[in-house]
């Protein structure tokens, strides 16, 4: 199996290269880091690194954060991040500082992988969340450089894949120095797929405290006004909608207006490609809609405002009476609850919240979010919370419950950098 996977690995890489060669020209020369070639000067005087690999913008964030504490915890240290999409890379060069060395990650080709080790030699390499790359961490551990996994995550999905393909993961899982997994349960399957269970510490997800941190500072008037928002309105925000469920949230909206005819709805979709089809569904139900991104003023009408526009959606749940995070009513397996309940914002979800049920279990046994299974459930919700009957979560009490152990994460890595280095 493992002679099959390298062989199509090349096959991959093969059919890649002229479109990535295509793309260094026209668009970006990053795009040869795929096939571990480097722009600027020979790297044969480089010291060991640290390297981080976080595969697009929702690892990142949790590679910032570790970035963050090894830096406070150790000084003049190389630090290398590497990313896998061109989204994760326009945010990783727009945050982070300009010491830290940035590239693609390579693809599973011998030579693209050896180019790479020998521009970056790592002294350990750190994998954020499902990053399992065999020929990468294959080659990184014949070099004897330890190998951690943080903020591991195995969704159904990933573990079904990973178990079919378990001997190829068995050998590297079993040589990995530290996994720190997000729930006990992702910790039982990477033990099933063959890591060393002395080697695990199940813990928390990394991104939760330093994101009720930053929305702590939320300025409620600021988004108002930036947003063209009206100050005298309430609003209530269903986000991350997917398809087939814009009719469950619109038929509760309606039921609602009933009792409260001056309230309007805003629906962020997914993905915003989506808006014309939502419009079309907006309409179905009798109710006018706008879009976000024609917006230049507060004076526009409309019942529905449809969020067309990207990295917006924390800053209106903040300014919601309450929230539905989407994907949850069909059966997707849910988005990610806690931006609207660290804003506190009353949060409602659906009962498909397979892709985050550790989450979703902590939230609903403290009471930072209530389970709706239908319309007119999530009508009730709606309901209770304009009429304000829904306790709002402490933040203080969100951030207790949700914080990992970073001390712990940094500690380990240090002694793995040190043991290394010594």
């Amino acid at each position: 199996m493992r002679a099959v996977y390298w062989f199509l690995s090349h096959i991959i890489t093969a059919l890649a290269a002229p479109v990535l060669i295509f793309l260094a020209v026209f668009k970006d020369t990053a795009f040869l880091n795929f096939l571990g070639l480097y722009s600027g000067s020979s790297c044969r005087n480089h010291r060991e690194s640290i390297w981080i690999h976080a595969s697009s913008v929702g690892e990142l964030k949790a590679a910032m954060l570790l970035l963050e504490s090894l830096q406070d915890r150790i000084s003049d240290v190389r630090f290398v991040v590497t990313v896998f999409t061109s989204r994760g890379m326009k945010v990783a060069r727009n945050s982070l500082p300009g010491n830290i060395e940035i590239y693609y990650l390579p693809m599973e080709c011998t030579l693209a992988i050896r180019r790479a080790f020998h521009r970056i030699n790592p002294g350990m390499l750190v994998l954020i969340e499902t990053e399992l790359w065999p020929g990468l961490i294959s080659h990184v551990l014949e070099h004897e450089t330890p190998v951690a996994i943080v903020n591991g995550r195995l969704s159904d999905r990933n573990f079904a894949k990973y178990q079919s393909a378990r001997a190829i993961f068995e050998p590297i899982l079993s040589m990995i120095s530290y996994i720190h997994t997000q729930s006990t349960n992702d910790a039982r399957r990477f033990i099933r797929l063959g890591a060393d269970r002395k080697r695990i510490h199940a813990g928390g997800n990394i991104k939760v405290a330093g994101m009720i941190s930053s929305l702590t500072e939320f300025d409620k008037q600021k988004v108002l006004n930036e947003s063209f928002l009206r100050k005298d309105t309430q609003y209530v925000v269903f986000g991350s909608t997917r398809a087939g469920e814009e009719k469950y949230v619109l038929e509760a909206f309606n039921k609602v207006r009933t009792d409260h005819p001056d309230v309007k709805a805003i629906i962020a979709p997914r993905h915003t490609v989506r808006a014309g089809e939502i419009e079309n569904i907006i309409s179905d139900h009798g109710l006018q809609s706008f879009r976000r991104s024609n917006m230049t003023n507060n004076s526009q009408d409309y019942d529905v405002l449809i969020l067309d526009t990207m990295g917006e959606l924390w800053k209106v749940y903040g300014i919601a009476e309450c929230a539905f995070v989407g994907g949850s009513l069909v059966p997707i397996g849910g988005h990610n609850p806690l931006e609207p309940i660290a804003l506190g914002v009353p949060t409602c979800f659906g009962p498909h919240m397979e892709n985050c049920i550790d989450l979703a279990g902590k939230c609903s046994m403290y009471g930072f979010a209530t389970t709706v299974h239908d319309s007119d459930e999530l009508a009730q919700f709606i309901d209770d919370s304009l009429n304000g009957k829904v306790k709002i979560p402490e933040t203080s009490r969100v951030l207790s419950v949700f914080s990992s152990d970073m001390e712990e994460i940094t500690g380990r890595l240090i002694s793995l950098w040190s043991s290394r280095n010594a």
